[in-house]
């Protein structure tokens, strides 16, 4: 047992957010720091947990100690046969920064004319995302 950092706390939210895990503070919530609340409300996360298209978020790509989760989501863009998903880029590695690239293949897509990537802890659109 040791303090998590930032980039740990949002990782570990965003695993049970992923995987639809039940959403339950372990933490003394009278004496937390104003990141840890901001990661336990944000709408965008929760929102991806408690939303439901058939199954909870699994694993689809493992290679050392880079991770992707993947969900399928409700789509509610009007365009037909859209497809959302709610993606944890995830690294088990705590010392080393590492590029994870997600194929739309792993998320049984065959291509994307028009992707749109949210980041939900930057709160903003993902530029140039194809």
């Amino acid at each position: 047992n040791y303090p998590l950092t930032d980039y740990m706390n949002r990782a570990h939210f965003s695993l049970w957010c992923v995987t639809s895990s039940p959403l339950i503070a372990g933490n003394d919530l009278r004496n937390m720091t104003e990141e840890v609340r901001s990661i336990l409300i944000n709408k965008e996360a929760i929102r991806v947990n408690q939303e439901y298209a058939g199954n909870a978020g699994d694993r689809v790509y493992q290679n050392g100690s880079a991770e992707i989760w993947a969900k399928p989501l409700p789509d509610s863009s009007g365009i037909a046969d859209a497809k959302s998903f709610g993606v944890v880029f995830f690294n088990r590695n705590e010392t080393n920064l590492i590029d994870i690239e997600l194929q739309f293949t792993q998320l049984n897509m065959t291509s994307c004319t028009q992707c749109a990537v949210y980041d939900i802890w930057a709160q903003k659109q993902v530029p140039n995302a194809k």
